[in-house]
């Protein structure tokens, strides 16, 4: 019978492999993340400094709002990731 945790040695080398991958990625979107954080912050500062007065506060608000909420998807795919790849660390070391 096949377990879950029953894993043999090319299992434990593609863990291997694609927590390097993971890791690269997580800080990639981590990246992407806050840099769209402070762009979004900087735009609906923008807009609320009123700095062109055909955009209303409002939009800043939606603006921010939209930034705050993509940050926060993105974030929280990167902290998926990372328990992922606290997983393989953790089966690798019980395992082998």
């Amino acid at each position: 019978m096949h377990s879950l945790l029953m894993y043999d040695k090319n299992s434990i080398h593609m863990i291997e492999k694609n927590s390097e991958f993971l890791k690269i990625s997580s800080r990639l979107l981590k990246i992407i993340a806050w840099t769209f954080l402070l762009f979004g912050g900087i735009q609906a500062l923008a807009i609320f400094v009123r700095i062109d007065k055909s955009v209303s506060i409002g939009v800043g608000c939606m603006w921010l709002i939209v930034c705050a909420s993509v940050f926060l998807f993105l974030y929280h795919i990167t902290l998926l990731g990372d328990v992922v790849i606290e997983i393989g660390q953790f089966l690798k070391k019980e395992r082998f």
